[in-house]
C-alpha cells in the first residue's frame, strides 16, 4: 500500500510543467497574435517555480518572431528575456538580426561581441555557458584564468562541482598542473563520500550522480598520467614545489582509492547486521552492473599499476592484497583482467604473500591461452617463487 501510494506521488505532473506545455500550445496555434504572446510572457513571469532546461528554452524562444522580440526589448520588464532570446537568435539564424543592430547596440552595446569575452571575467555564468554548449570553445587568456580560479575554489558546494567536473573534463588538456591537481584532490575526495557512504537516507540528497562520478573518474586518470610521467619519464621536467603537490596529491587519492577498493572488494559478501546507520544502508556499489564498475576498475588498476603506489597501499592497509583478489573475482564485476597484471606482477616481484600468490594464479587462468607479455611474465615469476 506503501509502495503503490509513492509510486503514484512520482507520476503526478509538475503544474508549472503544466501549464508550461500549454503555454507553447497556445503560441504554436496563434503564431501572429501579439496579444497571446504577451498574455503568455505574464503567465510564465508568474511560474517563479518554473526552471527550464535548454531545450525547452529553445523550443519557447522560437515562437517569437525578431520583430516581436526588438519590441520585448524596448518594454523594461522583458528587457533581460529579450537579451536571451535575441542570443539563441544570433547563433541560430543571425541574419535575421541585420535589420535591427542600431536598435540592438543602442539597448546592449556589447551585444555582437563574442559571448565567451562578455564571460571572461564573471566565473559562474561562464561555467554555466559552458556547460549548456556542450563542446569545446575557445576560451580567453582571462576566461581560462577564471575558470581555473573557479575549479581551484576549495569552499565550492557539490551544485556547483557537478558542473565544475562536466567542464573540466572538456578543457583537461589546457589546465595548469597547479589547477589538475586541485580537481583532482576534490574529485577524489567525491569518489570515496560517494562510495563509503553508500544509499543512507539521510545523506542521498548529497549525492552526486554517476555520471558526476565518471566525470571525477576522467579527471583523476589524467592526474594518473601525470603521475605516471613524474614516476617513469626522466626527462619529465617539474619544479621541486610543483613534485610536493603531486606527491601530497598522490598520498591523498591513494588513502581514497584504498576505501574504493575495499568497497568494491567486500559488496558482493558484506551483510548488513543491525548496526547499520539507518534502513537504506548499504553501500552505492551494490547498484552497479558490472558494465557500471568498469571505469572505477579500469581507475584502480591503472593508478596501482605504478610501483609507489602500490608499495604506499601495502604499508598503509595490510589487507590490500586480499582485497584486489576479491574484487577481481567479483561475480559480475564486468573486469578486463589484463588491466591488473602490472599490478599483479609488482605485488608477485615486492610483496609475497598468500593472496599475492592466488591473484596471481588468478588472473594466469582467466588469461589463458592467449598470453600477453604481461600474463608471460607473471608467469615467469610465479614459477621463480615455487623453485
Amino acid at each position: 500500500m506503501g509502495d503503490s501510494t509513492k509510486s503514484q506521488q512520482k507520476t503526478v505532473p509538475i503544474p508549472e510543467q503544466v501549464l508550461f506545455k500549454r503555454i507553447l500550445h497556445e503560441l504554436k496555434v496563434n503564431p501572429n497574435d501579439d496579444e497571446i504572446k504577451f498574455a503568455c510572457l505574464i503567465i510564465l513571469s508568474k511560474l517563479e517555480k518554473l526552471t527550464l532546461k535548454k531545450q525547452q528554452k529553445t523550443e519557447f524562444y522560437s515562437l517569437f518572431t525578431t520583430h516581436f522580440i526588438i519590441r520585448m526589448l524596448n518594454t523594461p520588464e522583458y528587457e533581460t528575456l529579450a537579451t536571451d532570446m535575441l542570443e539563441q537568435v544570433k547563433q541560430l539564424t543571425p541574419d535575421e538580426l541585420k535589420p535591427y543592430e542600431a536598435v540592438i547596440l543602442e539597448k546592449i552595446p556589447d551585444f555582437f561581441q563574442p559571448i565567451i569575452q562578455k564571460l571572461e571575467s564573471k566565473p559562474v555564468e561562464l561555467l554555466n555557458h559552458l556547460l549548456e554548449s556542450e563542446k569545446r570553445q575557445n576560451l580567453t587568456e582571462t576566461g581560462l584564468k577564471t575558470l581555473e580560479n573557479l575549479f581551484r575554489e576549495k569552499n565550492s558546494n557539490r551544485k556547483i562541482f557537478k558542473k565544475i567536473f562536466k567542464v573540466a573534463t572538456i578543457y583537461l588538456d589546457s589546465l595548469s598542473f597547479e589547477t589538475l591537481c586541485a580537481l583532482s584532490t576534490r574529485a577524489s575526495l567525491e569518489l570515496r563520500f560517494w562510495i563509503e557512504l553508500g544509499v543512507h537516507e539521510k545523506s542521498n540528497a548529497d549525492l552526486l550522480e554517476y555520471c558526476d562520478l565518471l566525470n571525477a573518474i576522467t579527471i583523476l586518470d589524467k592526474m594518473s598520467s601525470e603521475l605516471e610521467h613524474i614516476e617513469l619519464d626522466e626527462t619529465y621536467e617539474i619544479s621541486d614545489e610543483n613534485l610536493e603537490i603531486a606527491l601530497s596529491v598522490s598520498k591523498f587519492m591513494n588513502e581514497s582509492c584504498l576505501v574504493v577498493v575495499q568497497e568494491f572488494a567486500e559488496i558482493d559478501t558484506r551483510n548488513f547486521t543491525d548496526e547499520k546507520l539507518d534502513e537504506m544502508g548499504g553501500s552505492v556499489v551494490g547498484q552497479f552492473t558490472g558494465l557500471m564498475r568498469q571505469p572505477f576498475l579500469k581507475y584502480i588498476a591503472r593508478f596501482y599499476s605504478l610501483g609507489m603506489h602500490v608499495d604506499f597501499a601495502v604499508s598503509k592497509q595490510a589487507s590490500f592484497d586480499k582485497h584486489i583478489l576479491e574484487m577481481v573475482n567479483s561475480e559480475g564485476s564486468g573486469i578486463n583482467f589484463e588491466w591488473f597484471m602490472p599490478l599483479a606482477c609488482d605485488l608477485q616481484e615486492n610483496h609475497d604473500s598468500k593472496f599475492t600468490i592466488e591473484l596471481g594464479e588468478f588472473l594466469m587462468k582467466k588469461a589463458g591461452n592467449e598470453c600477453s607479455e604481461l600474463a608471460s611474465y607473471l608467469e615467469s615469476l610465479m614459477i621463480e617463487k615455487i623453485n
